[in-house]
């Protein structure tokens, strides 16, 4: 589980289940779930495997995109 405190107002967001980690950006509201899950699984990426890109707006995560190719970027880690 991952839990997202919006650091303006101390306020806690709805926690978000990961089962490969978390990668974001310090100065940016974008959140990624299982940013390196293909990676895991390589061929065998199973039906359930997913990355997950969320916008933090409004004290809520916004779901924007979920997708089975693999995320290539670099960001911090949780």
């Amino acid at each position: 589980m991952i839990t997202i405190v919006d650091v303006d107002t101390g306020k806690i967001a709805m926690p978000v289940s990961s089962s490969d980690g978390s990668c974001y950006l310090k100065d940016s509201s974008l959140l990624i779930i299982n940013p390196y899950i293909s990676k895991t699984y390589d061929e065998d990426l199973p039906d359930w495997a997913f990355t997950y890109y969320y916008i933090f707006e409004g004290g809520h995560l916004k779901l924007l995109h979920q997708t089975k190719e693999p995320f290539n970027g670099e960001c911090q880690t949780s």
